[in-house]
């Protein structure tokens, strides 16, 4: 094994020692970290310490000017005490008892009474390490047996002892801090496996963990429940931590130290405790916002330890030099001052509240070891906020906010601290006041940046920090108006991409941003106006028209937004039939043809007769006679609407004829007959005659002569242009035979008479010429 290995193990082994806690004759005592042995004034800890060191080197006791000491005495019957926590109601716990023999007994100080905290029962001693504001102290009660000291962490309420018990498979526990909310921390142990950090709550004990290593213990917990201590790491080094919601994060050292540990916290955060270097040389830190910062001690002092702080960032602890003898400190911003004795040359501060009141032991001129109260002197110290403006009280953000205060010291003595600004929760901005005297006022301007704040409306309020020793916070925060954010102002117009002439639309202007209330102006493009967030116009024209919103709002702040409309010509329909006349059950084509206007037509029927459709093209069939009139209307896919109508005539075909005679001589006489047709589709209509004899003809008018006697029925045939027929027959047509004449009527006897002679020289004329033909005989 090297030099430098063998240094850093017995390095390793004399920390270990200490936070062992063994004591001055070398033998165990419960698992404590020295810290904690020394700020809780333990049985072999600094009350042992403090009356062995009265008989070294004495040292001029240190004093404040600032500060006063007060004797809180002993428990009856002991020979020493130490105060080692202290609520803010002025209540002190402390351990009263024997240096010597090392039993101790927990006490609660009241003014002006010291009482016995009693131990569990089975349990000889005890002893109170620290209070919550409700009085109820922890610590822990334990025995002396044979060199050993079987502890048990202990809950005080209302004086009563109660048992907190261990975690599993350990056997001694000591409990170190209590919050408001009465959840405690402290560290449970075995004689085997280490020591291991607790958190005590609702009646539960558990583990919090380590950091790696075997060990950890729990120091202090505030009211929004993070807990500090120490831990071993997983190289073997013991580190100071922070641990939260389940997660324990390691707050390191002091540059070119080895080991730390974390003795106080308070609300804010803020962490305090001891560093150690390779040398066992401790140096007091403080430790927020992720940066560990050395704390000094008294002037002369080589060592010191931070053991409390308080909701103002004021710390106490002790520092020694040479000589172990301890001196008690008081640390505010920056500044180490002396706390005073009681009259001895040693003392040590371990607790201190929100008042500044601080809780620890001293030796007086006698060298015996009292409990101790330090309080702030005459005096008052106070500041307040008196008055604060914020201006605009409205703006866009990226704008800056104006924030102004006024912050008086109302107490009696030169103050130094800060005043922060901010807006809701946000911190605006942090200023410090050094050195105010007393009575005297300081303004302090704050200038807030919205670049980044959300819309929304801000509370401003100034804070001063409250000094050390002030009580009165009621004035430290004072309102310094509202200050509403709106994001930019934007403008956004929308409206349909087309439209046709005549068709009115819906033009929409939407802000954003701004202050409200909103007010629309609109100019749309063809030399009209209009206000209004919602807007309807027509356009009159063709055309690419467009129509720009312009928003105020109520900062007068202005926004535009242009949309563009394309304006078509308003729609046309043309429309019509194959025919616009035909007879019932005839169907007839329909049809339209749409043109301008947006396109995307749809089309509707009307056909008078209660029929309709939905097409350019339809067939229709009317059931009855009658006129009708078809109508087609078009929408276009902007709303743009055009009409078209036409009659329709449908009528039966009807169909009339007549004869000249309705007897006639076969042979002889013409008979003309007539027809005429009418409904239908119309003409030109043709015409089929069928006389009943055989015979046939064509056209309107017709002539024809029966050749035979008899009676006849003429019928006629009609067609129209659609080729729908009509046949009708006419009466009976009577058809005589030519008239025989009787011989006894003198006419017919007078003609047949002629007709005689007529044919008698005929025939003897013929009769002559045959034989003039003849040869001669």
């Amino acid at each position: 094994m090297g030099e430098r290995e063998s240094l850093r193990l017995e390095q390793a082994r004399a920390v270990d020692q200490v936070i062992r806690g063994r004591g001055a004759d070398g033998r165990n005592r419960p698992v404590r970290n020295p810290l904690v042995r020394t700020r809780r004034i333990g049985p072999s800890g600094l009350i042992a310490a403090l009356v062995v060191l009265a008989a070294l080197l004495a040292a001029a006791p240190f004093a404040s000017a600032d500060t006063i000491v007060r004797d809180l005495g002993t428990l009856p019957g002991d020979p020493a005490a130490s105060g080692s926590g202290i609520n803010n109601q002025g209540q002190v716990a402390g351990i009263s008892g024997d240096p010597i023999t090392r039993g101790t007994h927990a006490f609660l100080w009241t003014d002006p009474t010291m009482v016995l905290l009693s131990p569990l029962t089975g349990y000889p001693y005890s002893e109170a390490i620290r209070l919550n504001d409700a009085g109820d102290a922890v610590g822990d009660s334990f025995s002396i047996t044979n060199g050993s000291f079987p502890t048990r962490a202990t809950l005080w309420q209302a004086g009563a002892p109660i048992d907190l018990g261990v975690l599993p498979n350990d056997t001694n526990s000591t409990a170190i801090d209590i919050n408001t909310t009465g959840s405690i921390v402290g560290q449970s142990s075995d004689d085997f496996f280490g020591v291991h950090a607790f958190l005590w709550r609702d009646g539960q004990m558990t583990g919090l963990g380590t950091l790696g290593g075997p060990s950890s213990e729990a120091e202090a917990i505030n009211d929004v429940g993070q807990v500090v201590g120490s831990s071993s790491t997983i190289i073997g080094y013991t580190h100071a931590f922070l641990w939260q919601d389940g997660t324990m994060t390691d707050l390191g050292t002091l540059p070119g130290d080895l080991f730390s540990g974390a003795i106080g916290i308070n609300d804010a955060g803020q962490v305090v405790g001891v560093s150690i270097n390779y040398t066992l040389a401790a140096h007091a830190f403080i430790w927020e916002a992720g940066a560990i910062a050395p704390i000094s001690g008294l002037p002369g002092d080589t060592q010191s330890l931070a053991i409390d702080i308080n909701r103002t960032g004021t710390v106490v602890g002790y520092s020694f030099g040479p000589s172990p003898e301890p001196h008690a400190f008081v640390w505010e911003a920056g500044t180490t001052t002396a706390l005073p004795t009681l009259g001895g040359t040693m003392s040590a501060a371990f607790g201190i509240n929100d008042a500044g009141q601080i809780a620890g032991g001293s030796t007086d001129a006698s060298g015996a070891q009292h409990a101790a109260l330090w309080s702030p002197v005459q005096g008052v110290h106070d500041v307040a906020v008196l008055s604060a403006t914020s201006t605009p009280a409205s703006v866009v953000a990226g704008a800056n906010v104006t924030i102004n205060a006024t912050i008086q010291n109302q107490g009696t003595g030169p103050e130094t601290f800060d005043v922060k600004a901010f807006a809701g929760l946000t911190l605006v901005g942090s200023k410090t006041i050094s050195g105010l005297p007393a009575g005297s006022s300081n303004d302090v301007h704050f200038s807030w940046d919205t670049s980044t704040a959300a819309a929304g409306s801000y509370a401003i309020h100034v804070e001063a920090a409250l000094v050390s020793g002030e009580t009165d916070a009621a004035d430290n925060s004072h309102a310094a108006g509202t200050v509403v954010v709106y994001l930019p102002l934007k403008a956004q117009a929308t409206a349909p991409a087309e439209t046709d002439v005549g068709v009115a639309i819906t033009l929409a202007c939407s802000a954003n941003g701004g202050a409200a209330p909103y007010q629309f102006a609109w100019t749309l493009g063809d030399d009209s106006t209009d206000s209004g967030g919602s807007v309807q116009h027509t356009y009159g024209s063709t055309g690419t028209k467009t129509a720009t919103c312009t928003v105020t709002d109520g900062s007068s702040q202005q926004a535009t937004s242009a949309t563009t409309v394309i304006v078509n010509p308003s729609p046309s329909v043309s429309a019509g039939a194959d025919r616009t006349a035909a007879s019932p059950g005839k169907a007839l084509a329909f049809s339209a043809n749409a043109k301008d206007g947006a396109g995307g037509f749809e089309y509707t029927w009307s056909f008078g007769d209660g029929g309709s459709a939905n097409t350019a093209s339809a067939t229709h069939t009317y059931q009855g006679p009658g006129k009708y009139t078809a109508t087609v209307t078009v929408r276009d896919r902007v709303g743009g609407i055009a009409t078209s109508s036409f009659d329709v005539a449908i009528a039966y075909l009807a169909l009339t004829a007549t004869a000249s005679t309705h007897s006639a001589a076969s042979g002889q006489e013409s008979i003309r007959f007539d027809a005429t047709a009418l409904g239908g589709t119309g003409g030109p209509y043709t015409f089929t005659w069928d006389f009943g004899d055989g015979q046939t003809a064509t056209g309107a008018t017709v002539v024809h002569v029966y050749g035979s006697p008899g009676s006849y029925v003429a019928k006629v045939t009609v067609a129209d242009e659609a080729g729908d027929s009509n046949t009708t027959s006419l009466s009976p047509i009577a058809v005589q035979a030519t008239n025989v004449f009787s011989l006894g009527d003198p006419i017919v006897g007078f003609a047949i008479g002629t007709v005689i002679v007529i044919a008698a020289a005929v025939v003897v004329a013929m009769f002559l010429a045959r034989r003039r033909r003849r040869p001669l005989l």
